[in-house]
């Protein structure tokens, strides 16, 4: 039982790291869809619920999408956003994607919390066999 808790601890200091490595480097990102107000990366909680979200596969692509994207056409964003651009666009961010942190963030984020969950599953198994001897 201890194995399970302290695994699930583990994932979620691993989810809270990474939601604060989230907002440290997309907080002023333009919210274009899927990122909305209550699934953004712009506040601890809300990167927190937008990393669990990512946990059970929802949409966590799309997610990923959106921070890359880049000025263009389509989106019209600053690439280094000031608090007076901020300011200036009503208290709405206008910041650009990075392709590359997006790519790399949610990669890393998959893989280490994949590994986390094998060993969570693991653990159950080895505590609901060793529980019965």
């Amino acid at each position: 039982m201890s194995a399970m808790v302290n695994i699930l601890m583990l994932m979620m200091l691993i989810i809270y790291l990474f939601a604060i490595i989230g907002v440290y480097l997309f907080a002023d990102i333009k919210l274009n869809p899927p990122l909305t107000d209550l699934n953004n990366f712009q506040s601890l909680p809300k990167a927190y619920l937008t990393l669990y979200m990512a946990l059970a596969r929802s949409k966590w692509n799309d997610i990923m999408e959106a921070l890359s994207l880049e000025k263009s056409i389509t989106n019209d964003c600053i690439d280094s956003p000031t608090y007076q651009d901020y300011v200036n666009n009503g208290h709405v961010t206008v910041g650009c994607g990075n392709r590359g942190a997006a790519v790399f963030f949610f990669t890393a984020y998959s893989i280490i919390v994949s590994i986390v969950f094998l060993s969570l599953f693991v653990a159950i198994i080895l505590s609901g066999y060793f529980s019965t001897n």
